[in-house]
C-alpha cells in the first residue's frame, strides 16, 4: 500500500471513529438507547470487524488496528442498548412486547 493510500485510509479511520463518540456520550449521559436499532448496530459492528480482518489479510496492519476503537464504540452502544431500559414502553420492536393497554403499543400481547 502506498503512502497516499495509507494517509487517506487513516484519515477515514479517524473520522469513522470520531463520528461515534457523540452518540456514545449522549447514550451514556441520558441512559437511553431507545432510538438505536440493535440490528443496525450489529450489522455495522460486523462490517467494521470484517474490514479489520480484510485489512490485516492485505497487510495493512495499521488500518486493521484502527478498526478496534470503532468496533469498541459500537459494541459499547450495543451493551448500553441491552443494559438501559426504555424511557417509556412505546412498543419498539427491539424492546419486546408491551402491554396491550398502553395507548402507543405497536402490538397487543395476550
Amino acid at each position: 500500500m502506498n503512502a497516499l493510500a495509507t494517509t487517506i485510509g487513516l484519515a477515514a479511520q479517524v473520522l469513522g471513529t470520531v463520528c461515534w463518540i457523540p452518540q456514545v456520550a449522549k447514550t451514556w449521559r441520558t441512559r437511553s438507547a431507545d432510538d438505536l436499532s440493535r440490528p443496525s448496530l450489529a450489522l455495522v459492528a460486523t462490517a467494521v470487524a470484517a474490514f479489520g480482518v480484510s485489512f490485516a489479510l492485505d497487510g495493512a496492519h495499521l488500518l486493521a488496528l484502527g478498526q478496534i476503537p470503532t468496533l469498541g464504540l459500537i459494541l459499547a452502544l450495543l451493551a448500553m442498548k441491552t443494559r438501559f431500559r426504555p424511557a417509556c414502553a412505546v412498543g419498539h420492536p427491539d424492546d419486546g412486547p408491551v402491554s396491550a393497554s398502553h395507548p402507543r403499543s405497536w402490538r397487543k400481547t395476550t
